[in-house]
């Protein structure tokens, strides 16, 4: 598959986790002043966590979960009223 569409594929799976904020969060890491930290987040969501060939959708949000609980970030699940 041509980096293009993985780079897509990659954007539009960060679109739906992330939601509405998407686009801020996304346009923040594309002018934190290295242009890469965009490009490896769409590299990472379109090759490991959209490919659903590997992980259901389900584990891939583990996956997630999985990575930000060590590095200490606030998790809030807003549609189920969860924090951690």
């Amino acid at each position: 598959m041509p980096s293009s569409q993985i780079l897509h594929r990659g954007q539009k799976f960060f679109d739906r986790v992330y939601g509405k904020v998407s686009k801020r969060v996304m346009g923040q890491m594309d002018r934190s002043g290295t242009e890469d930290l965009g490009v490896v987040a769409r590299l990472m969501y379109g090759y490991l966590l959209s490919n659903t060939n590997i992980l259901t959708p389900a584990e891939s949000s583990f996956v997630l979960l999985a990575g930000l609980i060590p590095q200490d970030v606030r998790i809030r699940f807003l549609p189920i009223g969860l924090e951690f």
